[in-house]
């Protein structure tokens, strides 16, 4: 709308949903990702999984950004210095937000991490998340949305 290339918000969001719908979309990332020397159709290997258990039952009242970052440094998916090889297999699925309600022993999140290097990812998992026994303030998800 702000380019002039739709009239109104809705005729945007119909000419988005047309590029997802035709395919054009994709065809345009695909475009974009081969300009970089890569291929959307090789087969990506991933990690074997597990389970990052909550150590106590709480809510979650805090999740360290930097912490979780240092995660995946520690399953070699990030950098600690130019040169370190990364392993783009790793990575992990968050199961929970701020605000949740968790037990002890439930799952906080899905590590994909080589097994020699699960436990130091994991242990890097459990402490970016800090539970407590009360429920904190947690603003919206979405603080505001611009048209």
């Amino acid at each position: 709308v702000s380019t002039g290339r739709a009239e109104s918000l809705d005729a945007a969001r119909a000419r988005l949903q047309t590029t997802i719908d035709d395919g054009s979309a994709r065809a345009k990332f695909a475009e974009m990702v081969a300009a970089q020397g890569g291929d959307l159709e090789a087969p990506r290997k991933v990690a074997p999984a597990s389970d990052v258990a909550a150590p106590r039952s709480g809510y979650v009242a805090a999740i360290d950004a930097e912490k979780l970052g240092e995660a995946v440094i520690a399953m070699k998916g990030g950098r600690q210095q130019l040169g370190d090889k990364l392993d783009l297999s790793t990575g992990f699925e968050m199961h929970v937000r701020l605000g949740d309600h968790v037990e002890a022993g439930q799952p906080l999140a899905k590590l994909f991490a080589p097994e020699d290097l699960a436990s130091a990812g994991g242990q890097k998992l459990i402490e970016a998340i800090e539970i407590e026994d009360a429920s904190p303030a947690v603003g919206p998800l979405i603080l505001e949305r611009i048209d």
